[in-house]
């Protein structure tokens, strides 16, 4: 994690040119100068919100997830008519997706072979159906990579397609039955409400709604780390994407400000000075102690922590929210992440070297300080991987399944 700077390119004083910035920086925007990136948190908070900005998907990813959502909704549609493909996740929430983000997807409306001989159980109907659908798309010759995740705790299928290397996680919602009997229930307010809670797309988008400036860049630089450390995926101990949106938003809205380094005031004495929810301006600044907070704090709570947040929807306050029904309490348990000990390890590690960057020989703050926690060149290489697979899926002609085999007619007489 994270590189020695490169060989410098002197003019005349020593300086590096600006150029060469750009060049070993690819989220530096081309019309900034190298002071953009210096030792205060402010720049700080510029260097997180460009790469904010470089990282998301652009125009023909964009379309890439479309045509795939397009591929598997055909797919579902060829085995269940009245099936319905919603993709949830980042793929909806647009401030949080990066160019390296899996497709989430969930087939409502599907049903089993085994749906008229009345087979209750629901794991049992889910794996039949799942492999129904992992049939179908092998036998459409677009997917590459295919694993069927039939005893997960979430059954999914994943896999990747082959043209433009996007990653999918295809998932079964609603049953056909449940669909239809949930179209016949009563809109009440308590309805309205666990169905939101249930949505993780629009609690997502909640939290983006309340801290627009905060929320988004925060959370994108966190996923990319966590996947670069190996920590991203929930069934090796790792924290899933959803579960770090609402630690994010439990640190937003309860955690106080964390003492910076080297301040002069105890702890103790810090923090009675601050009101019960601090207010961040600065992304740099709560950047650093989100990060601290995980580092330090976690550790001793791994095992009972629950994220309990009860806010409005609507991105509105909590406590000026009206009981209609927008108000959700989302919580997060957090003891399936049981490898938390390197997760705070690692969050404590950034920390300290997003901290100490620009202030010795080895670390310039010309090169930022994000330079110094990712792998840079790897980013580049599948950022420019990303776009070209994206570009070139849109302009080849799609993928046509070879046609089934004529069947044999049965004999006269037999059925």
């Amino acid at each position: 994690m994270g590189h020695v700077p490169p060989v410098e390119n002197p003019d005349g004083a020593g300086n590096i040119q600006d150029n060469e910035f750009h060049v070993h920086i690819p989220w530096m925007p081309a019309n900034a100068d190298s002071a953009r990136y210096g030792k205060t948190l402010q720049n700080l908070a510029w260097e997180v919100m460009d790469f904010w900005e470089w990282v998301r998907p652009e125009r023909e990813e964009k379309a890439a997830r479309e045509m795939l959502l397009e591929r598997v909704s055909a797919a579902a549609k060829s085995i269940w008519p009245q099936s319905k493909v919603t993709p949830y996740g980042s793929f909806l929430v647009e401030a949080l997706a990066t160019f390296e983000s899996d497709v989430d997807m969930r087939v409502d409306g599907w049903q089993s072979a085994d749906d008229n001989n009345c087979v209750w159980d629901v794991r049992e109907r889910q794996s039949e159906a799942l492999h129904m659908l992992h049939d179908k798309l092998l036998r459409d010759g677009w997917a590459t990579c295919m694993e069927l995740r039939d005893r997960a705790i979430v059954p999914i299928i994943v896999c990747v397609d082959v043209e433009s290397g996007i990653s999918l996680d295809i998932s079964l919602g609603e049953h056909l039955f449940a669909c239809h009997l949930s179209n016949h229930l009563p809109d009440t307010a308590e309805r309205r409400q666990r169905l939101l809670g249930n949505d993780t797309t629009q609690i997502a988008a909640a939290f983006v709604r309340r801290w627009p400036q905060l929320f988004p860049p925060i959370v994108t630089l966190m996923k990319v780390l966590f996947a670069q450390l190996g920590l991203d995926k929930p069934f090796t101990g790792g924290m899933g994407s959803f579960k770090l949106y609402c630690l994010v938003a439990y640190f937003l809205q309860n955690v106080q400000q964390l003492p910076s380094q080297g301040d002069k005031v105890a702890s103790e004495e810090r923090h009675s000075m601050l009101p019960k929810r601090f207010v961040y301006k600065s992304v740099g600044r709560a950047l650093i102690d989100f990060l601290g907070y995980v580092g330090q704090g976690f550790p001793n709570l791994r095992f009972h922590f629950d994220s309990v947040l009860a806010f409005d929807l609507n991105g509105e306050s909590v406590e000026a929210a009206e009981d209609d029904g927008s108000r959700v309490v989302c919580k997060a348990d957090y003891c399936s992440a049981w490898d938390w000990h390197r997760i705070a390890q690692a969050c404590w590690h950034v920390r300290a070297q997003l901290l100490d960057a620009g202030t010795g020989a080895d670390t310039p703050a010309e090169y930022g300080r994000l330079y110094y926690i990712l792998n840079v060149d790897e980013m580049r290489r599948s950022r420019e991987w990303a776009r070209a697979q994206a570009v070139s899926a849109l302009e080849r002609p799609p993928i046509v399944a070879p046609p089934k085999p004529p069947s044999t007619p049965p004999p006269p007489g037999v059925c």
